[in-house]
């Protein structure tokens, strides 16, 4: 078999050749045919008179490739139309190489707004012309017809030729969009006034309903076309970038009609076809396989099915296919096709056992005979211990035989079979053979193995992009992360163009995950700009190709736009395809949307889909204890408790708290919401050794207290290191130290703790600097702490400067002192810096005493029974003055046995 070999002569270098040669000072056949040019790539073109067929490979211009074929094939060959009808009929109908080249050179309609805009009518009629494609139920899938709307735009991609009427091309509504087609492959030829080779098909145009001085129009307009921009102008215009795509895309298989050039069905040997496979050459063994099974085969139908079954290292996978091949195998009696055909039924069934039975034979025979894809299936059955007796000793035999002797996917097996056992020094051994054969998947395998230790990210690397580089589905993605800094701790710089790159390909392969990731570049503006149009056409692809988690990504697009309906709808599709953290997030939404009930549903749902490990149960026990269903609360916290969530154990304490016989268990919560790493717990623990609460369940033990409030402070409690500064300034648990007290202070300030500043204030207020002090309390205000405002007031009364005191304690006041309304009343019934006013004064106290302060209930109580604002009440007075005895004030407790 002849190849073209792309880096020894490139489509340029054919283009000139084929010019140069077919000139009209050369025109001996002969002499042609002995060129090195010809012999390795127009000959295939041509399929010259010698029965053989042929692969080109590497063209990646098809405008190019369509440049040659009709310039020099027709204008110098003039062979029958038929046997030209016979070449185009191959070429346009070779579906994935075609489909693949369409793609990159078809012209999108609004590029070229001289042309008319072809209708759906039209585009179907196109269709049935271009390939006659159809779906399960015999008609043209919308997707293909909107693919053709553009394609007799696309330089020469079909020539028609006989009668118009078969393809019924006669029908179309724009014809001056086929007819500037012809015009401007003429064009390219060079031919456009002769037309000398297209006399015939002129003939069938006539009958379109176009005049002579619209044709003439176009022609026109074509020349000046040409004359303005040149031949490769019309290149140029039709040909799309194909950055990105490899050679093994442009694997163009010309197929001979047996009517034309008669030749044997057995062209391919399957001992080649098999060697190509061996040697990692999938396309080139695919078209022979597919060769082969077509004349009938039934070993190449084997082949097809396992390829079409794996998809190997580049996207072959078609379960359609693969069954078919299968099928036809099995009924041509192919003892391996038998086998994957018993595979299909369940396991130790009598069909299946009966299947293995009649083949074992046959396969053990193949086997010993030094067949390595035999020796690779049998290895199967001993490892499953089907009709043979389960032997790992003798699977590991086979499967070594097939390995060594080149069976890629034994070496596979048996990489996988060391990693499992964990002997990765062998399987690196097995997976380097692979790779010496330019295994991609061997390569893929060497990468996810060194990606596992640092000093090898290098080399995982490396693997990984010539895994890419030959053809493997997935490795793109891996590069990808790379350049992502998702891995290799900087090997490669961080480069979100080249990350971008590589997913790219990784998605043109039809890896739906790196999709996925190409939509996350989308909507971050990593390698590209943000579009989440983009990004969300990549989720939809994705997601249409099996991958759920697309649909998290489309339900955060819609829910950042506060398209809350949207978003729940994909939400839940990715809930239904096994994405149980979806769950939570419609909880979320339902839940901001104060939409507790359906929020409750959704987060229950999560709970049981197990989705949120500890984090479900926490928040289902926040949304009842906001609704003061404590019972329910505590019941989902116990659950939340019971998966060892540190957030559980304390909210638990926080219930328990409140009531004292309660105490203990409290304190046992935060305890263990402290050795979970709860931040905010330690201080509780602390406050219960501090004597603060607890009723006395544990010693009061300064030492402890100081011992997890510095737990707290290291977690980045602010609190914590509020209370460890108050420790540090008391001398308990530790030695006084006033230094770390307000360094605890300031940094806890820092933190954004208003308290810290109130304490600072407090420190320059005991030394005496009160400019320093007030500095800190005015801060402390200013944060809206409730309490600066009373202790400004104080410092300036004590400083007797009572109209900044009574300044402050209304700033107090109005945020609901009740320390500051006291003064107030003080000052008032006094007359202190201000005009008496008993009113006023009863007034403030009267404030006070309502938030339970026990001086000013005294106060209310004297007033109401010395009647200082109006008459005397003595039952309010008793109340009021019970109030404040019951809090222990002497005064109160006097005047009120006074009264009895």
């Amino acid at each position: 078999m002849i190849e073209y070999n792309a880096e020894l002569m490139s489509d340029k270098d054919l283009i000139e050749a084929a010019n140069e040669v077919f000139s009209a000072q050369e025109k001996d056949f002969e002499k042609i045919k002995t060129e090195k040019w010809y012999k390795t790539f127009f000959h295939a073109i041509t399929l010259n008179q010698d029965g053989k067929k042929y692969l080109v490979r590497g063209i990646k211009s098809l405008a190019k490739l369509q440049q040659l074929f009709m310039s020099v094939y027709v204008k110098n060959y003039r062979k029958s139309h038929e046997q030209l009808d016979a070449v185009i009929d191959a070429v346009t109908k070779n579906s994935n190489a075609i489909k693949n080249l369409y793609r990159m050179c078809v012209l999108d309609l609004e590029e070229q707004s001289a042309l008319e805009q072809i209708d759906d009518y039209d585009g179907e009629i196109l269709a049935l012309f271009l390939g006659e494609y159809r779906n399960e139920n015999g008609n043209v899938p919308s997707k293909v017809r909107d693919y053709n709307r553009g394609v007799l735009i696309a330089l020469n991609q079909k020539i028609p030729s006989g009668s118009l009427e078969n393809h019924q091309i006669s029908k179309l509504k724009a014809p001056k969009v086929v007819y500037r087609c012809f015009m401007e492959q003429c064009a390219v030829d060079g031919t456009i006034d002769t037309q000398e080779w297209s006399d015939k098909i002129y003939q069938d145009i006539d009958d379109f309903e176009l005049s002579n001085n619209t044709k003439l129009e176009i022609k026109e307009s074509v020349k000046r076309e040409v004359e303005i921009a040149g031949v490769d102008y019309l290149l140029v215009k039709y040909t799309k970038n194909n950055s990105g795509v490899l050679d093994t895309d442009f694997v163009i298989e010309l197929e001979e009609k047996e009517s034309i050039i008669n030749h044997s069905v057995d062209d391919y040997d399957i001992k080649d076809a098999e060697q190509k496979l061996l040697d990692c050459k999938i396309i080139e063994a695919l078209v022979m396989f597919n060769k082969l099974a077509e004349s009938g085969n039934p070993r190449a139908m084997y082949h097809l099915e396992e390829l079409y079954t794996h998809g190997s290292a580049v996207n072959l996978k078609d379960r359609e296919k693969a069954i078919h091949w299968r099928k036809k195998g099995t009924a041509l009696g192919d003892p391996l096709c038998k086998l994957n055909t018993a595979y299909t039924y369940k396991k130790n069934s009598d069909k299946r056992i009966s299947i293995i039975t009649e083949v074992i034979n046959e396969v053990h025979f193949m086997a010993n005979e030094g067949d390595l894809f035999a020796q690779n299936e049998l290895s199967e059955l001993y490892k499953n211990g089907e009709v043979v007796e389960k032997n790992e000793h003798i699977r590991l035999e086979w499967l070594k035989k097939s390995a060594n002797g080149g069976c890629f996917r034994a070496i596979e097996k048996l990489g996988g079979y060391y990693i499992n056992k964990n002997d990765i020094d062998t399987a690196i051994i097995w997976y380097k053979k692979g790779a010496e054969r330019e295994d991609a998947a061997s390569y893929h395998r060497l990468g996810d193995i060194y990606k596992d230790t640092k000093s090898l990210y290098k080399m995982a690397f490396d693997c990984y992009v010539r895994a890419s580089e030959l053809g493997d589905i997935y490795a793109p993605i891996e590069v990808g992360a790379f350049y992502d800094g998702e891995w290799g701790n900087g090997i490669v710089p961080m480069n979100y163009d080249e990350a971008f790159k590589w997913y790219n390909i990784g998605a043109e392969r039809g890896d739906s995950e790196a999709l996925v990731l190409l939509g996350t570049m989308y909507m971050e503006g990593h390698g590209t700009q943000i579009n989440y149009e983009s990004a969300m056409a990549c989720f939809e692809k994705a997601y249409e190709e099996g991958e759920s988690e697309a649909a998290l990504w489309m339900g955060d697009i819609y829910n950042e736009n506060k398209n809350f309906e949207e978003a729940i709808k994909w939400y839940e599709k990715a809930y239904e395809e096994g994405e149980s953290e979806a769950a939570i997030l419609v909880g979320h939404i339902y839940y901001e949307n104060k939409n507790f009930e359906e929020a409750i549903k959704w987060f229950e749902i999560a709970y049981e889909a197990g989705a949120g490990e500890a984090d479900v149960p926490y928040i289902l026990g926040v949304l009842y204890e906001e609704r003061n269903n404590l019972e329910e609360a505590i019941k989902w916290y116990k659950k939340g408790a019971e998966r060892d969530d540190a957030a559980s154990y304390h909210k638990l304490g926080d219930i328990y708290k409140d009531t004292k016989s309660l105490y203990k268990m409290a304190f046992d919560c935060y305890v263990r919401a402290s050795e979970l790493g709860d931040i905010y717990a330690p201080i509780e623990v602390g406050a219960f050794y501090d004597g603060e609460w607890g009723n006395g369940i544990v010693p009061v033990n300064y030492d402890e207290a100081f011992k997890w409030y510095n737990i707290g402070a290291e977690r980045g409690d602010s609190e914590a290191l509020v209370l460890l500064g108050i420790m540090y300034m008391e001398g308990h648990g530790t030695q006084i130290n006033y230094e770390s007290a307000m360094a605890c202070f300031e940094k806890a300030y820092e933190e954004g703790n208003s308290g810290a500043a109130l304490w600072m204030g407090d420190i320059y207020n005991k030394n005496n600097n009160f400019e320093e002090a007030i500095k800190w309390f005015e801060i402390a205000y200013e944060a809206g702490d409730a309490f600066a405002p009373n202790i400004l007031g104080g410092i300036y009364e004590e400083r007797n400067n009572i109209e900044e005191a009574i300044k402050w304690y209304k700033n107090g006041d109005e945020r609901n002192n009740k320390r500051s309304q006291l003064q107030l009343g003080e000052l008032f019934e006094m007359g202190k810096g201000v005009n008496k006013d008993l009113s006023l004064a009863f007034d403030y106290y009267l404030k006070a005493a309502m938030q339970g302060n026990k001086y000013a209930e005294y106060n209310v109580g004297r007033f109401y029974y010395c009647g200082l604002t109006g008459e005397k009440n003595i039952n309010k007075a008793k109340e009021w003055l019970a109030a404040s005895a019951s809090q222990g004030v002497e005064e109160a407790k006097q005047l009120l046995e006074k009264i009895k």
